[in-house]
């Protein structure tokens, strides 16, 4: 009888000793109400990525969907509405620490509406 030798080769993912970083930060936007929007920004570390409006924790809804997809973070709007303006902050979490990146988005919204019944006003 021989002696087998069983091995086996066991891949474990290891999670870096480092703290979350932004590679590309947030901008801050200006949209017209009723367009779409992306937030985007590149991350390396980050175990996990959240995103606040105004200190608030957004979840993904019909509203707002957040992936993190190959060390890219997005936070995407289909329709950007006026009451969507304030403080998006992208927060990046590993064991190691907590990093955040902020911007404001400022929508514009009725200003075309506006114009209209001025101009009728004004040629009545």
């Amino acid at each position: 009888m021989y002696n087998k030798k069983l091995i086996v080769n066991k891949i474990v993912s290891e999670k870096s000793p480092e703290p979350p970083c932004f590679i590309t930060t947030l901008g801050d936007v200006t949209v017209s109400e009723g367009q779409s929007l992306c937030l985007e920004c590149q991350v390396c570390n980050a175990d996990s990525v959240s995103w606040c409006k105004d200190g608030v924790v957004q979840r993904n809804n019909a509203d707002f969907r957040q992936t993190l997809v190959d060390g890219v973070a997005k936070l995407e709007m289909a329709e950007v509405f006026l009451d969507d303006y304030g403080t998006y902050t992208c927060v990046l979490k590993n064991d190691h620490g907590e990093q955040k990146c902020s911007c404001t988005v400022t929508v514009k919204g009725g200003e075309k509406l506006s114009e209209i019944v001025i101009l009728e006003l004004l040629s009545s």
